[in-house]
């Protein structure tokens, strides 16, 4: 399994990701055109708006464990982005799709973050 995670381009782990977070973050598994071109137009995924369709659909393989996710982000927004839970965040991304330093991830996440179409869990 390594070996064929090695092969699929940091670019498209990055897209599958953020998607799949999203989507998570949504509580949905098809993302709205309207909610796809935001989500891409904020975190430049892909040049076409139709890719994060498939990481959308996938999310509950993607990243099972939703509540985590959920209340990580939570967190990172109530704390204005405050260091340790940021690197709590960037800590329980799955080996198999970090597509780049934990310092990017964290500068991805604040970008992420500004996405107006996120429903948070209170």
């Amino acid at each position: 399994m390594r070996g064929v995670i090695r092969l699929v381009p940091r670019h498209i782990k990055r897209l599958v990701f953020w998607t799949a977070v999203y989507a998570k973050l949504r509580g949905t598994r098809e993302l709205k055109d309207s909610e796809a071109q935001q989500l891409n137009q904020q975190m430049d995924l892909s040049v076409s708006t139709s890719a994060l369709q498939a990481p959308a659909i996938l999310s509950p393989v993607i990243w099972p464990d939703v509540s985590l996710c959920c209340e990580l982000a939570a967190e990172v927004r109530q704390a204005d982005h405050e260091a340790s839970v940021v690197s709590r965040f960037v800590d329980s991304v799955p080996n198999w799709v970090r597509y780049a330093s934990p310092e990017k991830i964290q500068a991805d996440l604040k970008e992420f973050l500004q996405c107006d179409l996120i429903a948070f869990p209170a």
